[in-house]
C-alpha cells in the first residue's frame, strides 16, 4: 500500500527563526491552517496557556473516573 502526500505551496518564510523549520513541515502546517510565523511558533512550541481543556473531549470524565 503506497501513499503519496500532496502538499500545497509552503508558507513564505518571513522570520529568521522559521528558516530552521523544514519546508515539508511548513507545507503540512500550511495545510492545517498555520500560515503566519506566530501560528507556526505557537503550534511547534506551545505554552501551557495555549493548551485546550482536556475535559472538552467527549468521554473524558468517564475515562478519568475509570483510571481513578
Amino acid at each position: 500500500m503506497s501513499k503519496r502526500w500532496e502538499l500545497r505551496d509552503s508558507v513564505e518564510v518571513v522570520c529568521d527563526a522559521m528558516k530552521r523549520v523544514h519546508p515539508l513541515v511548513l507545507g503540512i502546517l500550511a495545510a492545517r491552517g498555520c500560515a503566519t510565523p506566530d501560528e507556526i511558533r505557537t503550534f511547534l512550541t506551545p505554552s501551557l496557556s495555549d493548551m485546550l481543556d482536556p475535559f472538552l473531549l467527549r468521554g473524558m470524565d468517564m475515562a478519568v473516573a475509570r483510571l481513578m
